[in-house]
């Protein structure tokens, strides 16, 4: 699926907005060696049709071997000694941060009821850690033709802190806590 010169400029300005994290690359800014690596190591499904948004690579020594990987078609995605996974953009519903004792993981929901997990541990804080599930749930959006908030009924809205789906009548986030 290509991507229209409209959706590239509002994501270009979306991580203009957000992101300050060096292993995150965009567009034709993704160096060709880490966009093999991570197509050998998670994405090997990713088809030609698909045009690449961006690479977060999560690994020590810039393999990009893990990480994660979204096209206008599906966000992949690697952990550490696990094998990839992926999901189909039309089918996520919510990403959210789910900060543990150990790590922090970014879990995405689908529609169908599966949930996607995947550990960000080159995201150097909280904060980089929540662009990044802003800039996710943005552009999943945004291929997907969604409006971001509601502003009537007791539907989902987003959390301006970090992307999240919260219910209107809620006085904060469950994820983050940012006031609504």
């Amino acid at each position: 699926m290509a991507i229209s010169q409209q959706q590239r400029g509002q994501i270009l300005e979306i991580y203009r907005q957000e992101i300050k994290i060096s292993k995150f690359f965009l567009f034709e800014e993704i160096p060709p060696e880490k966009l093999k690596n991570a197509r050998r190591s998670y994405a090997s499904l990713m088809g030609d049709d698909e045009a690449v948004i961006f690479l977060f690579d999560d690994t020590l020594f810039g393999s990009s071997k893990e990480g994660f990987l979204l096209t206008t078609n599906c966000l992949y995605s690697k952990n550490f000694a696990e094998k990839g996974s992926s999901v189909k953009i039309e089918n996520i519903s919510n990403i959210t941060l789910d900060h543990g004792k150990l790590s922090s993981n970014i879990v995405v929901q689908t529609t169908v009821g599966l949930k996607m997990e995947f550990q960000v541990t080159q995201a150097p804080g909280r904060d980089e850690k929540t662009a990044l599930i802003r800039v996710l749930n943005k552009t999943a959006e945004l291929l997907k033709g969604q409006t971001s908030t509601s502003s009537t009924g007791s539907g989902p809205l987003q959390c301006r802190g970090c992307g999240s789906a919260v219910n209107v009548r809620a006085v904060s986030c469950e994820y983050c806590g940012t006031a609504n």
